[in-house]
């Protein structure tokens, strides 16, 4: 059976190449003539809408875009004792995100010399950061770095406002930057001390 059916699509090619071979030529007119095409159906394919969304992203130039959706690095609220692997007990810093959540901590020690330890998370990891100019450089805004990121604390001017016994709180912004591009800024609330 199955073999009558190809030897029939032989056949049906050879009179249409014959059928080619004898038609007469196309005037300009036909050429002319608009080309009715009939959509293709859709609702019986497989979603295959991963593979067309990969390669519009792959034409767009992502480290542009205007509302960051493309290169926003997004952090992650963290609590101190999520930190302890990295950041040590002593005199620190946070940031505090525009809803309360802190999104950086960092401590160190006094001395021009001494290190800066801080983490951030992301993507449900903590991610260690390091500086350099101990706290005294903690505390005026650091710029910390990891392998593939780079956070930038900018706070406000003057003394700041005590919050604490031995705590005190500046307006603030945390810029967070990734090798490979993206970027985001929080804004929020930097607060210091032990």
């Amino acid at each position: 059976m199955r073999h009558n059916g190809a030897i029939l699509g032989v056949a049906v090619m050879a009179l249409a190449m014959t059928g080619c071979a004898e038609q007469e030529a196309i005037t300009e007119a036909e050429l002319q003539r608009p080309v009715e095409v009939e959509p293709v159906r859709t609702d019986n394919l497989e979603d295959d809408t991963a593979t067309d969304s990969t390669d519009d992203a792959a034409t767009q130039d992502s480290t542009t875009d205007d509302e960051g959706k493309a290169t926003e690095l997004v952090l992650e609220p963290v609590t101190f004792s999520e930190t302890l692997n990295i950041v040590r007990p002593g005199l620190g810093c946070s940031f505090i995100g525009g809803d309360d959540a802190s999104l950086l901590f960092a401590t160190g020690e006094d001395g021009a010399d001494q290190p800066i330890q801080a983490a951030v998370k992301m993507n449900g990891g903590i991610i260690p950061l390091l500086g350099r100019g101990g706290y005294s450089a903690l505390e005026a805004g650091p710029t910390l770095t990891s392998e593939a990121l780079e956070v930038t604390i900018q706070r406000g001017e003057g003394e700041g406002e005590k919050v604490g016994v031995e705590t005190m709180e500046w307006p603030a912004t945390l810029t967070i930057a990734q090798d490979e591009g993206g970027s985001a800024s929080y804004e929020g609330r930097y607060s210091c001390g032990a």
